[in-house]
């Protein structure tokens, strides 16, 4: 161990990645790498021990990692127990091995191996690419059809998506393009996550569904209303239009009646407020309930049931909407806009909505974006809402 320690001052996040991810892909171990929003370290989850776990019991799991789809969230909950947790800390500007807090031996030892090129799987079919004109024709004929339900009185919202495929550069590293993403969004939840059954993801969402710290206070927030970054303006001089103010109000009266179906009453609601992720703008508004001061530990788990699937990546109503997607939209959302985050470290669980997030194969990009329809859209702003929303990514490779 003592050359590992020795090895270890200047072990760097990159080579961490590429070793770690080639060893899980060849021994179906699951792998998370993460970055908290406004942290400056670095978390790597990994075990072979990944399994489905009940949401129930979210306060009895053992520190991990867990990741959900968005369809069946919850009968396909995801969970990589921290066998395996190091942590990486800025230093020079790079990061670099700080702490190994719990070890999983043979995993450990490869870290200290001679680096190999990462074995991504292939596209399923090449018959899955579509053209842009195609992609574009698709996605604004599914925006009018949303249109359209909303003006019957269906829904008051709802949130299409599509997926945009991207050939990768020749020279494309994946742990360059998670260290550009954690420079771009200082705010963000920077996450890789691999999975045998899902692949290689991803993102750098701004969005928090649920957080518990020690079991004491819960936060989440409504995140909705998107617009192009300017870079000559402060936040609070940002204009917004009354569909995204509208769009927004919905989704923090769906946190509020979610609270009131549990009769918590007590809670701060901080905005809304123009916030950065990247190269966006959007509006939030902030929740925070004291857990001691109403005596509900379980608040945490209980809002995952309540809040999952959003308004900000469904509808409302929620259940309409959420088969109303399942029905009509031509693509699968696998693991964009359902959830994932580290559980139980140190005390604290952070779960975010799966966002500004892409599924990488060998050769191509696969980016997700949706965008907020209301009677008010217009699906041509729709789309370049979604091509905005790609280039969080995409613009990093």
């Amino acid at each position: 161990m003592e050359q590992k320690a020795e090895l270890g001052k200047d072990l760097e996040i990159d080579r961490i990645i590429h070793l770690s991810l080639n060893y899980c892909i060849e021994n179906n171990y699951g792998l998370a790498v993460y970055r908290l929003p406004a942290s400056k370290t670095i978390h790597l989850i990994a075990s072979k021990h990944h399994q489905i776990a009940d949401h129930n019991n979210l306060n009895q799991l053992k520190p991990g990692y867990i990741s959900a789809p968005f369809y069946d969230a919850f009968d396909n909950l995801k969970y990589i127990p921290a066998d395996l947790h190091l942590t990486c800390e800025l230093k020079n500007d790079k990061f670099t091995l700080n702490n190994i807090i719990s070890g999983e031996e043979e995993l450990e030892g490869y870290l200290f191996d001679e680096p190999k090129k990462v074995l991504l799987e292939e596209l399923p079919s090449p018959s899955t690419l579509i053209s842009q004109e195609k992609d574009k024709t698709q996605y604004i004929e599914y925006v009018n059809q949303c249109i359209e339900e909303i003006k019957d009185g269906r829904f008051k919202k709802v949130v299409p998506s599509r997926a945009k495929y991207t050939s990768l550069p020749d020279n494309f590293d994946i742990a360059d393009l998670y260290c550009r993403l954690e420079s771009s969004f200082p705010n963000g939840m920077i996450n890789l996550i691999y999975l045998p059954t899902e692949g290689l993801w991803i993102g750098a969402t701004p969005e928090t569904l649920i957080e518990v710290d020690n079991r004491e206070t819960f936060k989440t927030m409504s995140l909705a209303g998107t617009q192009k970054a300017q870079e000559d303006i402060e936040l609070k001089n940002v204009l917004w239009r009354t569909k995204e103010i509208e769009e927004q109000a919905l989704v923090s009266r769906y946190i509020i009646n979610c609270l009131k179906k549990i009769r918590v009453r007590e809670f701060e609601e901080e905005g809304p407020k123009t916030i950065r992720s990247g190269n966006l703008f959007h509006l939030m508004t902030g929740f925070k309930i004291d857990m001691e001061k109403i005596n509900f530990p379980e608040l945490g788990q209980v809002m995952l049931e309540l809040l999952h699937p959003t308004s900000a990546v469904c509808g409302m109503p929620k259940d309409e909407t959420e088969q109303f997607i399942l029905d009509h939209e031509p693509i699968n959302r696998k693991l964009f806009a359902g959830f994932m985050g580290p559980v139980n470290i140190d005390g604290n669980t952070n779960i975010f909505v799966n966002l500004r997030c892409a599924k990488i194969y060998k050769k191509h990009i696969l980016t997700y974006a949706g965008a907020g329809v209301t009677i008010d859209s217009d699906p041509e702003k729709e789309f370049e809402e979604t091509e905005l929303k790609c280039q969080s990514i995409l613009r990093h490779l």
